[in-house]
């Protein structure tokens, strides 16, 4: 990419903002009856109306469980993938032909609502819609007791709702009744057009290609709650938009993203690239640039949103997992008893992912005492289980789900099954790749899990998790023998995560490898009190925590060379 000076990013920034500052929310233009919200009870019978008590009809089964699955998802929102092998048995149908035709029947009973069911190419929402679902039971009355007869798997759903339901209902007709715990909701990120006229075709196509890739960024993450509006007037309350354009100057193409709070310009980005048929040849760095933007926009709009309530991040899930990534005891704790009781509560597929996280982690990196240790991998393997019972196509479960299957059950098949859906859903997730990359190292397979790594890296620069990222590449230099570049990335790495585990296990060898053994005996000194089995005996147990047998032999061998063990 072109590098910019100073001047010339403070006159483009001033073109931008000048070209594509957005109306405030009250000027955008909305549809006569976003004015209303509607309401949907599964209390007893399956209800809706509007707030003057107006009901409307909603006569078929399939599209009351449709609204019903919507509207106890998280932010009401559903992927297609999961609403079909929810809804349908994929052997005697076309499930994806089956929701098409079910989302325009839906909207079709929903009247003039039909615009408050909003659909992309990969996901499913509502907007506008407010759960009325009376808490407490009326006359001890079924949950969504005309729900039919449904596949297996919408059986199962609607088992877990039920009983979520009286859960809560039994909580609530305590005397004392508790305090309800606070979950921030997710920050709401939504992507406009940029609303020029005078851009040239081929400007509009490019910005379309990034716009893309900007939207599958977003779309499968956890942390932020993305609405796709370039297609549509459909209006929401947003934390943030975000515009993309294209400027065509000379032989270049400049490609401008920018992110806006109430159309002032809070960020903005742009890189250069070759135009014509090269700018082809370079779709990998125009989606990693993409991706780079998506985790500081990710980042910018979570610190945005908690500084407007004058508040931390700590109770939302984005914080609790940015705290996870320090690796300091204290943050660990916090985190993993914010999910905890997140999972307890308000539970859904990426919480009870991170909370599973936590507990390998706790178990990894040595937090719990020993005793704690078997009980922690336990609970792991029961949370990725609920995880994915709750939702089989989150990213967030689904990775955390194939580290467990690989790094705890060394099931490589399950694990690589679970990895290649995730990277089907999102092949330019940092977290996604770094997963890979790990199974293909716990594998003994070192190309492939470099080839991963690397992807990871690139991707995840400005992520929460990029020392995590870099403590995979540590541990791939060293075993490759590339002793050089694992002792640099380590030394930068421990730095900020003095007590990272993986890292100093691989990192002593590669010190030792190199004749820095003033280097490799401080961390020797230091990992007999964290890790007490390290350079040990019993560092030949099944149970001691290394990736694999071909960490295990290169760091025992290199040990036993230098008199180590």
């Amino acid at each position: 990419m072109k590098a910019h000076s100073h001047a010339d990013i403070a006159l483009k920034e001033k073109l931008h903002f000048a070209c594509f500052s957005l109306p405030k929310a009250q000027n955008c233009k909305m549809g006569p009856n976003f004015n209303n919200k509607i309401y949907i009870s599964l209390a007893g019978s399956f209800r809706v109306w509007i707030e003057d008590q107006t009901e409307i009809a909603i006569g078929s089964v399939m599209s009351k469980r449709l609204l019903a699955i919507l509207l106890t998802s998280p932010g009401m929102r559903k992927s297609r993938a999961a609403l079909q092998f929810l809804l349908w048995d994929e052997e005697k149908c076309d499930p994806g032909q089956n929701l098409r035709q079910l989302l325009l029947q839906t909207r079709r009973r929903l009247g003039e609502y039909a615009d408050y069911l909003v659909a992309d190419k990969t996901t499913v929402w509502l907007v506008r819609t407010e759960n009325g679902t009376n808490s407490t039971p009326n006359g001890q009355a079924e949950f969504f007791d005309d729900a039919g007869f449904g596949t297996e798997d919408f059986e199962d759903w609607l088992q877990v709702e039920r009983a979520n339901y009286y859960a809560l209902s039994e909580t609530q007709s305590l005397a004392e009744p508790m305090a309800p715990f606070l979950m921030k909701p997710r920050p709401v990120v939504a992507l406009r057009n940029t609303g020029l006229h005078s851009i040239s075709h081929r400007a509009g196509v490019i910005s379309d290609w990034v716009s893309n890739h900007l939207r599958d960024v977003f779309f499968w993450n956890s942390f932020v709650q993305f609405h796709d509006l370039r297609a549509g007037n459909l209006c929401v309350d947003t934390d943030m938009e975000l515009q993309v354009s294209v400027s065509e100057i000379g032989e270049h193409v400049e490609i401008f993203i920018g992110g806006f709070v109430d159309g002032t310009c809070r960020l903005s980005h742009s890189a250069n690239f070759p135009a014509g048929a090269e700018l082809g040849e370079k779709r990998d760095e125009v989606l990693e640039f993409a991706q780079r933007v998506g985790a500081i926009i990710e980042s910018t709009v979570s610190r945005l949103v908690a500084t407007r309530q004058s508040d931390s991040e700590d109770g939302s899930l984005y914080g609790a997992v940015v705290k996870l990534f320090t690796m300091r005891p204290d943050d660990v704790g916090q985190a993993t008893a914010y999910l905890k009781t997140a999972a307890e509560t308000r539970p859904t597929a990426a919480v009870l992912g991170w909370r599973a996280f936590g507990r390998m982690l706790e178990n990894g990196e040595r937090l719990v005492d020993d005793r704690d240790r078997r009980q922690a991998t336990g609970d792991a393997e029961t949370l990725v289980i609920q995880a994915l019972d709750m939702d089989p196509y989150d990213l967030s479960a689904l990775n955390i789900a194939a580290h467990f299957h690989a790094f705890v059950k060394r099931d490589y098949r399950q694990a690589r099954e679970l990895s290649d859906l995730a990277l089907e859903i999102a092949p330019s997730s940092h977290f996604t790749a770094d997963v890979r990359a790990m199974i293909e190292l716990y594998d003994g397979n070192l190309v492939a899990a470099n080839r991963f790594g690397e992807l990871a890296i690139r991707m995840g620069r400005y992520s929460p998790m990029r020392e995590y990222l870099a403590g995979t590449e540590v541990m791939l230099a060293s075993l490759m023998g590339n002793f050089d570049r694992a002792n640099e990335v380590a030394s930068a790495v421990l730095r900020s995560r003095p007590n990272f585990l993986p890292v100093i296990r691989h990192i002593v060898p590669s010190l030792l490898e190199t004749g820095a053994f003033d280097e490799a005996q401080s961390l020797m000194n230091r990992m007999r009190k964290l890790d007490p089995d390290f350079a040990t005996v019993a560092m030949f147990g099944d149970d001691y925590p290394l990736p694999s047998e071909i960490s295990r032999e290169h760091i025992v061998k290199i040990l036993k060379k230098h008199g180590e063990i």
